[in-house]
C-alpha cells in the first residue's frame, strides 16, 4: 500500500513528523508531499524534518500567491502532478480541509484515487469563518471526500452545525471520526511516580507555548490578580518564544509570573512537574499538544470551550473548559480543580495514553485499508 500525504504544515510543526514517523513503522510505503512558498522558513525545531527521501519539499508558488487561493492551488496541482506516479498511489492523506484538501479532490478527479481530510484550526476559523466565498469549495471538499478526521468533537459538531450544507450534513457526519493528535514517547516513557499533594495557598499555574494573541496568556494573568484577591499566592511560569512583544512586557511586568524561553524535553519535564494546574485559554486552537503533555506529567488542565481540547474527555475528568473572555470564568474553573486536586490529577495520568503515536497511527492505518478495499 502506497499513500500520499498531501500536507502544507509539515515544516510549522513536529506533530506532523511525528504521525509520518508513526506510520512509516509499518511495512506500506508513506510519502509526504509538502507545497511551501519560495523562500519559506521552517520553524527552528522543524529545519531537519525534511531530509527524508519519502519527503518531498517543493517550493512552488510565490508568497503573494497565498492571497489568491485559485491561482495558488493551480500552481500546486501543476507541480503536484508532475512528480509522483498517481497509478502507484493507492490513498491520498489531505492534512487540511481547503489548503490540503482542495488538492487531494483535484486529484480523486483526475485519477480517482480515494482521500481522506482533516479538519484543522485554520480551516474552521479563517477558511470557513472569514472567506466566505470559499464555502463552497470547501463542501465540495468534504461531499467527495471518502473519510473526514477531526481533532477533536466539539470541532465536528462546529463544522457539520454550522458551515456544512443542509444537503449534505448526513452524508459528512456519516463519514467523519475525531482522531486526535499524539505526543512524543518521551512523556508516555517519564511519567511521576507520585501525584501531587493538592496545594493549600501557593498555587502554581504553568502555560507552555507561543506568546502572542491568539493564546491569550494575558487573560491568565487577569485570573492570577483574582486569585491574589482571594487569598491565595499563586504564580504563573510562561514558557515559550515571543512572537508579541506588547504582550510579553506586560507579561514580564507582573512580579508573579515567571517568564523561560522554550527549552528541551528534559527541562520542559520539570516544569510541568512544579505545576499543580496547566492553563492555556486560547482563542483558537487546532489541538494543543501542551494539554496532552501536561496529562501526562498528572497536571489538570483548563482549556477553551468549543475549541479543539474541548470534549476530548467530559466536564471534570482532566480538567475544566473555559470562556477564553473570562478570567473570573478560568479563576473559578481553577479552584475547582483544586477542590477535587489529586482524583483529577490521577485521572489525567490514567487518560494520558490515549495521546499515544502508536495507536493513532493505527486507527489511520485502518481507515487507509478500509478505503482500497
Amino acid at each position: 500500500m502506497k499513500i500520499l500525504n498531501i500536507n502544507s504544515y509539515y515544516l510549522s510543526s513536529t506533530v506532523h513528523h511525528s504521525l509520518w514517523e508513526a506510520l512509516s513503522q509499518d511495512k506500506h510505503e508513506i510519502l509526504s508531499y509538502v507545497p511551501v512558498y519560495k523562500g519559506y522558513s521552517a520553524r527552528p525545531e522543524c529545519e531537519s524534518l525534511g531530509t527524508d527521501s519519502n519527503v518531498l519539499i517543493s517550493s512552488c508558488f510565490k508568497k503573494n500567491d497565498r492571497y489568491m487561493f485559485c491561482v495558488k492551488h493551480n500552481k500546486i496541482c501543476k507541480d503536484l502532478v508532475c512528480k509522483y506516479d498517481f497509478k502507484t498511489i493507492d490513498v491520498i492523506h489531505a492534512h487540511s480541509l481547503f489548503t490540503n484538501g482542495y488538492l487531494a479532490y483535484k486529484l480523486n478527479q483526475l485519477y480517482g484515487i480515494p482521500y481522506i481530510v482533516t479538519v484543522r484550526d485554520t480551516d474552521i476559523n479563517q477558511f470557513f469563518k472569514k472567506r466566505v466565498f470559499l464555502r463552497g469549495i470547501g463542501n465540495k471538499i468534504l461531499k467527495n471526500a471518502d473519510r473526514v478526521v477531526f481533532l477533536s468533537e466539539s470541532y465536528l459538531s462546529k463544522t457539520i452545525d454550522t458551515y456544512v450544507h443542509k444537503d449534505i450534513k448526513l452524508l459528512v457526519k456519516d463519514k467523519s471520526l475525531v482522531v486526535p493528535n499524539g505526543i512524543s514517547d518521551y512523556w508516555h516513557n517519564n511519567k511521576p511516580e507520585n501525584i501531587k499533594d493538592k496545594p493549600d495557598n501557593r498555587i502554581n499555574l504553568l502555560y507552555v507555548g507561543a506568546i502572542n494573541r491568539r493564546k491569550n496568556v494575558l487573560m491568565t494573568v487577569n485570573a492570577l490578580e483574582e486569585l491574589v484577591k482571594r487569598g491565595f499566592d499563586p504564580t504563573l511560569t510562561v514558557v515559550g518564544r515571543v512572537e508579541d512583544s506588547a504582550i510579553y512586557d506586560r507579561l514580564v511586568r507582573n512580579t508573579r509570573v515567571r517568564y523561560q524561553q522554550q527549552m528541551p524535553f528534559e527541562l520542559l519535564l520539570e516544569e510541568y512537574r512544579k505545576a499543580h494546574v496547566f492553563v492555556m485559554p486560547s482563542l483558537t486552537e487546532s489541538f494543543g499538544l501542551v494539554y496532552a503533555e501536561a496529562l501526562s506529567q498528572g497536571v489538570p488542565v483548563i482549556y477553551s470551550e468549543g475549541e479543539g481540547f474541548d470534549n476530548q474527555f467530559a466536564e471534570g475528568v482532566v480538567g475544566y473548559h473555559v470562556s477564553p473572555k473570562s478570567s473570573s470564568d478560568i479563576t473559578e474553573k481553577i479552584l475547582m480543580i483544586i477542590e477535587d486536586y489529586k482524583e483529577i490529577a490521577t485521572r489525567c495520568l490514567q487518560s494520558s495514553t490515549v495521546f499515544r503515536w502508536n495507536d493513532i497511527s493505527q486507527r489511520y492505518m485502518d481507515i487507509y485499508k478500509e478505503l482500497i478495499r
